[in-house]
């Protein structure tokens, strides 16, 4: 799982901006008659963005991808 946190301020600090993205994925494999591999990535991203002392933020978004590689 990887974490990605970044935050600007703009304006003297009027406003303020944070970003936050975690990411991950697993390969999956099976084996026999019906082998094969699959692909799993899942991804978070979450926004705050504060105004003049007053926040607001975005509720967490989540995806999650499935593919058959192999």
């Amino acid at each position: 799982m990887m974490l990605f946190r970044g935050s600007a301020e703009i304006l003297g600090g009027l406003i303020g901006i944070c970003i936050q993205i975690e990411a991950g994925g697993s390969i999956h494999r099976t084996f026999g008659a019906n082998a094969h591999t699959d692909c799993i990535a899942q991804v978070t991203f979450a926004v705050d963005v504060t105004l003049l002392g007053s926040s607001t933020s975005m509720s967490p978004t989540r995806g999650r991808k499935s593919r058959q590689i192999a």
